[in-house]
């Protein structure tokens, strides 16, 4: 799907959005579906556990981490909520993991906490304390894919 549509993928990148809402709804304009409901088909082609198209379907779902508070289901919802909220914030202050603990903090607390969630997964604080070097691994992954897609053949 990413090598048959890479034009369409440049414009929902290219497109002014900064939620994880606005991403599905570019997604829909632009392409007809959205991640989410990609993630969730592949899951199933692929016979993935259900608990993981679970978190897939449900990861922009605020409600259902607290719906589902009391298992695991819902500490992985919060999980994946928080990693997400965490690359939007990333990739709308690129400096951010540069500046003082308390800013990054407070930032943090800010744009990626949910009040929905009872209990976060982790705190703001915590959180900013690693924010660097959650920002460097997953650049270094994001290399590793890039080098790998390209030299694997066509």
């Amino acid at each position: 799907m990413f090598e048959a549509a890479t034009e369409d993928l440049g414009r929902v990148d290219e497109a002014p959005w900064h939620s994880p809402q606005q991403l599905m709804e570019v997604e829909h304009a632009l392409l007809g579906y959205d991640h989410v409901q990609l993630g969730v088909l592949v899951c199933r082609r692929w016979s993935l556990p259900q608990v993981i198209t679970e978190v897939i379907k449900l990861h922009h779902d605020y409600a259902a981490s607290v719906a589902q508070a009391s298992g695991p289901l819902g500490s992985l919802i919060a999980i994946v909520q928080l990693a997400d909220l965490l690359s939007m914030c990333l990739m709308d202050s690129p400096g951010l993991a540069d500046q003082e603990p308390v800013d990054i903090a407070a930032v943090l607390a800010a744009k990626c906490m949910r009040p929905e969630w009872p209990h976060p997964p982790v705190s703001a604080s915590v959180l900013a304390q690693r924010v660097g070097t959650i920002r460097d691994e997953a650049a270094e992954i994001a290399e590793r894919l890039l080098d790998a897609r390209t030299a694997s053949p066509k």
